[in-house]
């Protein structure tokens, strides 16, 4: 408690107890009452208790060492290609792999025709490469980031509000007396809870508080990524958690696993509590204070009763049976916690308790297969114990054993009743037992179903690549003995080309000769040619330049006169947009002068509203004045009537005192008449 209040609760309490002490001396009724108290059976206690919670820390440590990691993979996601097909038009088909030819030969109505052997289709299957980030990978990681904020800020949330230790004193006072005829039973218990005097152990659970504060911001920043944005329509995986070999070879994707154990295994948040008490001793003075709240309390109590005794006369009463409640000795364990850790997740089957139980299995199944002459009967063996351990527990849980013993069956004094409830309960959840094995049992049909139709198709398959196979090999030794036959053909045609040579090189020869007769020749006739053209090309070109100049001096006139005519026409253009603009300034002049003027006439009609109001306001401020003057010259003419009629009073008071004494002297006073002042010529 604070000093200022403090000091208020002395003064207050000292006070108090010398009233009391005051009024004790003064009646006899808190002698009767002391005792009567202190005849009867009183008991009290006080202690004071200081609690301190210290929260485990190694799930923090845990992930704080983890955040690397995951940070690690957001930044590079893994990735996938991902090929849609779609049936378009030939016309929107940009890429043409083997994939939309065998597409086609499959499903020859998308052919259009066929033009000279070449296929012209109408459609086409296309195919359109995109990058898919929804691996198994990036969806794993997806979902511990989810498990990851939910494990944390639930874990937040427990220990925000059990971070605070206290201290606490409790004080029972418990009273049983007879007083007359009134048996009374009289008890109060009052706890007051204040901080600890050592503040180190709340600095701790505050440090701890804000690392966990900081882990929560940080995968809350994890959570709303792009990483995050990018995988949000995904679907999350569900244990049991394939280990693909990304997640196997990478480090990364192996510690993200590790902490899906973890948080699977850690599904507590466990604290320690420290408990110090000691007992207060109870002094005389402050047990003859407590005497004291107690003659208050029953005098309070006693006397309302009596007062309204006819008031609760009237009330209604309602009856009802009241079962006793069972009352135990008051402990220190009563009024303390126990450090029970808190369960936050749901402990129901995860990837640990998958993989502990795998490892039993794996293990149980390598027994019975050393212990058994073949693989079936160990795996059989196995399965049936596996089995039989799940039906000991419903048994056992539902009571559902078969009881065989003898002295039971000559027990005749059983309810019928009782037992047809008994043998109905338990036959409907026997059904249910069955009704979910046979779930189980169709659902291993399924498989059992589905594997032999994969090894049907995988029996299709082998059989067609041992078809393809021989078609490949009788296709080689076909294509073998056409090679053969070539080759015998192509030693034949090299004897008849060697014969064909030497037949060419002898007709060579003679070409020879004949090819340089008919070259002399023709350069004779390539000389005469020559001078021929010469002679043409000159004549022709003195024509062509004389053509030209005339053609020149016709063009050089034309484009003289478009010019002038061009000049001209941008000339009126040019006194056009003269005459435009001038225009086009006069309105904008004869536009900014009329709002010129009627912004001058809205200023001058707001000066004057503002004139108005100005005098308006002067005006009634005068009044206001007048008024206030007026008041205060009726209030001093008020006051000025009162002191003279006052003095007036006083004057005529004295003159008869005067007159008093002059007639006890024996003289008469002379009356002469007063002139009774004006109260405006005192003013």
């Amino acid at each position: 408690m604070k000093k200022k209040n403090q000091d208020k609760l002395t003064e207050y309490y000292q006070t108090h107890e010398q009233n009391m002490k005051s009024l004790e001396k003064e009646h006899t009724f808190p002698k009767n009452f002391y005792a009567k108290l202190n005849s009867g059976k009183n008991t009290i206690y006080q202690k004071s208790i200081s609690e301190t919670k210290t929260f485990d820390e190694t799930w923090i440590k845990t992930i704080e060492s983890y955040f690397p990691s995951i940070e690690k993979i957001i930044q590079n996601p893994k990735s996938s290609l991902k090929y849609n097909e779609e049936v378009v038009a030939i016309e929107k088909a940009k890429k043409i792999r083997s994939t939309s030819i065998r597409h086609l030969a499959s499903h020859t109505h998308y052919i259009k025709e066929i033009r000279d052997g070449v296929v012209m289709p109408k459609k086409l299957m296309v195919e359109e490469v995109e990058v898919n980030y929804g691996t198994y990978e990036n969806r794993f990681i997806m979902t511990l980031i989810d498990r990851l904020f939910s494990f944390v800020k639930s874990r937040h949330d427990l220990i925000k509000d059990n971070i605070i230790s206290f201290q606490k004193k409790r004080f029972n006072y418990v009273s049983e007396f007879d007083f007359g005829d009134l048996g009374v039973e009289m008890s109060l218990d009052v706890t007051f809870k204040e901080d600890l005097e050592d503040k180190s152990i709340n600095q701790y659970n505050h440090s701890l508080m804000t690392r966990v504060e900081y882990i929560t911001k940080r995968i809350s920043s994890i959570k709303n990524s792009p990483f995050m944005e990018m995988l949000k329509g995904e679907k999350k995986v569900i244990p049991p958690i394939m280990q693909t070999n990304i997640m196997l070879k990478n480090v990364d994707f192996k510690n993200c696993y590790m902490l899906w154990l973890f948080l699977d295994k850690y599904n507590t948040l466990a604290y320690d509590v420290a408990v110090k008490e000691k007992d207060l001793k109870v002094s005389s003075l402050y047990q003859s204070s407590i005497e004291r709240l107690a003659l208050n309390m029953f005098s309070t109590i006693a006397y309302n009763q009596a007062i309204h005794k006819d008031e609760y006369d009237a009330v209604p009463t309602k009856e009802f049976v009241k079962k006793a409640f069972k009352y135990n000795s008051i402990s220190i364990k009563d009024t303390i916690d126990n450090p029970e850790p808190i369960v936050v997740e749901d402990e129901r089957i995860n990837q640990f308790y998958l993989q502990e139980n795998l490892k039993l299995f794996k293990k149980k199944v390598d027994e019975e297969i050393d212990r058994s002459s073949t693989y079936e009967v160990g795996l059989k063996r196995a399965l049936r114990e596996t089995i039989s351990i799940s039906n000991a527990v419903f048994q056992h849980h539902f009571e559902l054993e078969e009881n065989d013993d003898v002295f039971s069956r000559l027990v005749k004094d059983e309810d019928p009743e009782k037992l047809l409830i008994d043998r109905r309960e338990k036959a409907k959840i026997a059904k249910i037992i069955r009704e979910t094995k046979e779930v189980d049992y169709n659902n291993a049909i399924r498989l059992e179903r589905k594997l032999m139709k994969e090894i049907e198709n995988a029996n299709l398959k082998l059989l067609q690549s041992m078809d393809a196979k021989a078609l490949e090999d009788a296709q080689a030794l076909e294509v073998e003995m056409k090679l053969k036959e070539e080759r015998e053909l192509a030693n034949k045609e090299q004897q008849m080309l060697a014969d064909h040579l030497q037949l060419v090189n002898k007709n060579r020869d003679n070409l020879s000769l004949e090819r340089k007769e008919i070259d002399d020749r023709i350069k004779e006739e390539q000389d005469k040619h020559e001078k021929n053209n010469q002679a043409m090309l000159d004549a022709l070109s003195e024509h062509l330049n004389k053509g030209f100049e005339a053609k020149l001096q016709n063009l050089d006139k034309h484009f003289e006169q478009q010019r002038l005519a061009i000049e001209k026409e941008h000339e009126k253009e040019v006194k056009r947009l003269q005459r435009e603009e001038k225009q086009a300034l006069q309105e904008a002049e004869r536009k900014a002068k009329a709002a010129y003027r009627q912004a001058v006439m809205q200023l001058k009609k707001k000066l004057k509203l503002e004139q108005e109001k100005a005098l308006k306001k002067l005006k009634l401020q005068r009044e206001k004045e007048q008024e206030k003057l007026q008041k205060d010259f009726e209030k001093l003419k008020i006051q000025l009537a009162k002191r003279k009629e006052k003095e007036i009073l006083e004057i005529d008071k004295n003159g008869k005192k005067d007159i008093l004494e002059l007639k006890k002297n024996g003289l008469e006073p002379k009356t002469e008449p007063v002139k009774q002042p004006s109260l405006f010529d005192e003013v």
